[in-house]
């Protein structure tokens, strides 16, 4: 699953697939412009991913990287945090 980054990466960014699941469920929900990291945190809380809110935290100057250079095709999507969040 990580290999969509590569290993170096990952350790820079310590990005875990449950971060990447999360970031990509958000992606594809429509509901914010990506760049808008207060409303993907927001999204992230509603689907109960506080990992993913505790990281883009953390991690705010890797956010945008991550974004870029992750081949999004090949993240996986929580289907059903993508209905909660399309509810919303």
């Amino acid at each position: 699953m990580l290999a969509v980054l590569s290993s170096e990466l990952n350790k820079a960014y310590e990005v875990t697939e449950k971060i990447l699941v999360g970031i990509n469920t958000i992606r594809k929900s429509g509901q914010t412009n990506m760049a808008d990291i207060v409303t993907v945190q927001y999204l992230a809380d509603k689907m109960n991913n506080y990992s993913l809110v505790i990281w883009l935290h953390e991690h705010k100057h890797h956010y945008t990287n991550v974004l870029e250079e992750v081949d999004w095709d090949q993240v996986e999507v929580n289907d059903d945090c993508l209905y909660m969040i399309s509810r919303i």
